[in-house]
């Protein structure tokens, strides 16, 4: 199975519960509504999670269309149409539909965007062409600390053996990976030989937060290492460190 395949599986996996309760949270509104703003700040921090922040809202309005839909069937069946408010009913249920395909669309653009953005992070992370999440940030135009939940949590999904040393930004091999379902027994050997099986000491190269220079936000680098915002694509580097 590709790994993309693999990712939709555990980003599913990581949400499933959210949406299966929004489904049935939209009988009692305006809980749903709550729901969903818990959802956006309790996963506010991942980024390749920004997708099922608009899918959850497409979730929302499938369920109103098809509760819509089922008030206007039984009050056809049960003939209580007389003033019109099957008609009513089946009119919001296709409104409901339309809004809840448009963010579904969207969602589909984000959702495929933080896709490839995941298996780039695992590209440059298993190709030895990178050592330090800070490289990383730098070829993919994100945060080293964006950079580090997204290969988190595919380690965590048994797809990547490679963590980032969060005192020094170094990558090093995870042995707990051990028989994943993803990597076969050949990439497991070629990447115990390729890295370390321990994190690397601190050292100097520890994180700093920054001013951008470009458009004032701020944003934590590794020291010694180069790196861009994330926002507007400015350089980023020391000095001018904000406590």
């Amino acid at each position: 199975m590709p790994l993309r395949e693999h990712l939709k599986k555990a980003i599913s996996k990581r949400v499933g519960a959210w949406l299966g309760w929004q489904l049935f949270l939209v009988i009692l509104y305006p809980l749903a509504l709550l729901q969903i703003v818990l959802f956006w700040i309790r996963f506010a921090r991942y980024e390749y999670l920004r997708g099922m922040n608009v899918f959850i809202v497409a979730v929302h309005f499938y369920a109103l269309a098809g509760y819509s839909i089922i008030i206007n069937t039984i009050l056809r069946v049960t003939d209580n149409n007389e003033d019109g408010s099957a008609t009513g009913f089946a009119i919001l249920g296709v409104l409901f539909a339309v809004i809840a395909f448009v963010f579904h669309a969207i969602y589909s653009s984000l959702q495929r965007s933080k896709l490839t953005l995941l298996e780039g992070y695992y590209t440059l992370a298993t190709n030895g062409s990178c050592s330090h999440v800070g490289q990383i940030a730098s070829y993919t135009g994100r945060s080293p600390a964006a950079v580090a939940l997204g290969m988190e949590f595919m380690n965590q999904a048994g797809l990547l053996p490679i963590l980032v040393n969060d005192p020094t930004g170094e990558l090093y091999y995870d042995v707990r990976y051990g028989e994943a379902s993803y990597a076969s027994q050949a990439q497991q050997t070629e990447y115990e030989q390729t890295w370390s099986a321990e994190p690397a000491a601190a050292s100097d190269s520890g994180l700093v937060t920054v001013e951008c220079p470009g458009c004032g936000s701020k944003s934590q680098i590794y020291r010694n290492h180069a790196a861009t915002c994330e926002y507007c694509s400015s350089p980023l580097g020391e000095p001018a460190p904000v406590s």
